[in-house]
């Protein structure tokens, strides 16, 4: 194989792999943002939210788990379901349930 052909190559499986990210990860990614988003808002201190764990059902349900201070300044454990419409340019995320 040449080097040119190789240099073609690793530009075309480069390029496969940004389509699959931006195909993939990137709305995935939004709709983790806009159930943040949703959950910040019922919160009681948004800005001491730390989020982790998150999950997909079929590219609508998002769950994650989130800890930040109560009212009383202790940090607490709780987990949030949203349903996301992808609603273009951006998503917008109904909060089902913070336990």
């Amino acid at each position: 194989m040449s080097k040119d052909a190789v240099i073609r190559m690793s530009v075309l499986v480069a390029a496969i792999f940004a389509g699959l990210w931006i195909g993939f990860y990137l709305p995935y990614s939004r709709k983790i943002a806009a159930c943040e988003t949703a959950v910040k808002a019922r919160l009681a201190s948004p800005a001491s939210a730390k989020f982790s764990e998150e999950t997909f059902d079929k590219q609508v349900t998002v769950k994650l788990k989130v800890d930040s201070q109560n009212s009383f300044g202790a940090m607490m454990r709780s987990e949030a379901t949203c349903f996301v419409v992808d609603d273009m340019p951006a998503e917008v995320a109904e909060l089902k349930q913070l336990r």
